[in-house]
């Protein structure tokens, strides 16, 4: 089966400096990429976060260090820029070059990665591929225009979701059908133990840890506990 994987790239690179197909090593979409390859598909993929007008490696630095020091800010804006998507001329760039991609890798399937914001519902009408949706957050609180525009407009087959609460909200929001599954998995080559330096512990440890996105319901919670 030919599979392409619309994911976004959330560092220029990781602390080990390896990419899988364009995507950091560590980073969750990439071991989608290599347990599909492993079990014998075919793979492309499209970084839906790609810059179109400065250097990519510019973005993503500023951006990767603004979001660290600022990540509630960083969450408001991100939010601003998600509801004028429609606005954003490098969004009908980047949808140009996804339909030429469709075009020419003619997939079987295709998988939008949750948070999408940054291409325009014409880039996917009218494929015959099977479009999914694999999403992690609740979508009445945390999911973009653009993915319940693609389901208004009727362009995704499904939406896999890893709670069975969430994935009643988006039959809520209209998904022609969702499936429970956990979207994240077990790499060995990442998921094993690790000992850290008394200096790693002094630098990491901490009262309350998060790793994930910075949502407005999750970004409430992570007030009320601190």
């Amino acid at each position: 089966m030919k599979v392409l994987i619309l994911t976004p790239i959330h560092r220029e690179k990781d602390r080990i400096g390896k990419k899988t197909m364009g995507i950091p090593f560590y980073q969750g979409q990439a071991s989608w990429v290599r347990a599909l390859t492993k079990i014998g598909h075919k793979v492309h993929v499209f970084a839906y976060t790609d810059s179109i007008f400065t250097p990519n490696a510019v973005k993503m630095i500023l951006q990767e260090r603004i979001e660290k020091q600022y990540p509630i800010f960083f969450g408001r804006i991100r939010r601003r820029i998600e509801k004028y998507y429609l606005f954003n001329p490098g969004n009908w760039t980047r949808s140009w070059k996804l339909r030429k991609l469709i075009k020419k890798t003619k997939p079987d399937l295709i998988i939008i990665s949750g948070g999408i914001s940054s291409i325009l519902p014409w880039a996917l009408k009218g494929v015959e591929s099977k479009i999914l949706l694999f999403s992690g957050v609740n979508p009445l609180t945390s999911s973009t225009l653009l993915e319940r525009k693609l389901l208004k407009e009727d362009l995704i087959d499904a939406v896999i979701e890893n709670d069975k609460g969430y994935a009643k909200n988006w039959k809520k929001l209209g998904a022609r059908s969702t499936v429970v599954l956990p979207i994240s998995g077990v790499d060995k080559r990442i998921h094993k133990k690790l000992s850290l330096t008394q200096k790693e512990k002094k630098e990491y440890s901490c009262d309350v840890c998060f790793v994930g996105s910075i949502t407005s319901d999750r970004a409430r919670k992570l007030k009320y506990f601190t």
